[in-house]
């Protein structure tokens, strides 16, 4: 039997909450500039903001350019054991998180597993996270995706945001 998608598959902003995680992985290289993208993207749609940082220099530099974000520090492997990390999350009440970041096989993965234990969809956006080697990060994704995150792209979210931006209408259309 085919699974039929339902509107809930979508990914809708006024649903969803980013998370950016940094772990404390040295000798990755800085991806500000892409984080900084996913930034402008979320307030283009109004998407709350979350930067998780195992190290509280983070909160400089050009990810931060006139962007409203919460920026946390959190020296924990699962950054949702934190309580700050967890009440700034449970505070804008949305149950899609879409994650990303450095150190897919740690802080990443740890993030994702930790949100998907608490009930959140997840939603990695593989392309924005980073990892030593190609196939560390690979392997990360594939885990994330048996888990039950589900993986896309940066284009593919800027995509399903724009179809959905506003609230969909209460009455059900007309069947085809």
């Amino acid at each position: 039997m085919m699974k039929l998608t339902t509107i809930s598959s979508f990914v809708m902003p006024f649903d969803c909450l980013l998370a950016i995680v940094i772990g404390a992985s040295r000798g990755l290289r800085n991806d500000e500039e892409r984080h900084a993208a996913l930034v402008a993207l979320a307030a283009e749609f109004r998407v709350p903001v979350i930067l998780i940082s195992a190290d509280s220099s983070a909160s400089r530099g050009p990810i931060h350019s006139g962007q409203e974000l919460s920026l946390l520090t959190s020296t924990v492997a699962d950054p949702l054991a934190d309580d700050a990390v967890l009440r700034a999350v449970n505070h804008h009440n949305r149950r899609k998180m879409i994650l990303s970041g450095r150190d897919s096989e740690g802080a990443v993965t740890f993030m994702a597993l930790s949100a998907l234990a608490r009930g959140f969809d997840v939603y990695v956006v593989e392309d924005v996270c980073r990892s030593l080697s190609d196939h560390v990060h690979r392997i990360a994704m594939q885990r994330l995706a048996q888990a039950g995150a589900v993986l896309m792209t940066a284009v593919q979210l800027r995509t399903e945001w724009s179809a959905f931006n506003d609230p969909l209408p209460t009455a059900r259309p007309a069947s085809i």
